[in-house]
């Protein structure tokens, strides 16, 4: 019965993760629609505070009542072969509380690095910076 049990669980879980990379990319979608609008934020120290990793990009918005951050985590690590140290990233979505305490994150699931590149896009105002170059007569 055990291996029954543990086919169900991951079955489970995987349904879960496809509810999570839909949820993702719907944000993804609004977000480069305009309909949900990112800002840079400092991160919150407890995130990195007593740890060996720092938090390179912190960007919070509100959607439907809910605190949403995404944020890039970089942590030293060293390549085994060589020993070489390296900065190995991640990019994490969290749900916040009113006070951007994290209550809970979305597991490392597709989708996350499209997300955080359409809201560095839609932060640093890419398309506008770009119309305004394309208006100008040199």
């Amino acid at each position: 019965m055990g291996s029954l049990e543990s086919a169900i669980r991951n079955f489970k879980a995987a349904e879960q993760n496809k509810k999570y990379i839909e949820a993702i990319s719907k944000f993804n979608r609004l977000t480069q629609a305009g309909k949900i609008k990112w800002q840079r934020l400092n991160s919150p120290d407890y995130l990195t505070k007593g740890s060996d990793f720092i938090v390179a990009d912190f960007y919070g918005t509100n959607y439907k009542g809910q605190n949403l951050g995404l944020y890039l985590v970089k942590v030293r690590a060293i390549e085994p072969e060589t020993e070489r140290l390296f900065w190995a990233e991640e990019i994490n979505l969290a749900l916040f509380n009113e006070k951007w305490e994290e209550l809970w994150r979305f597991p490392n699931v597709s989708g996350i690095q499209d997300l955080y590149y359409s809201v560095k896009h839609q932060v640093a105002d890419v398309d506008g910076f770009i119309d305004t170059i394309l208006s100008v007569n040199d």
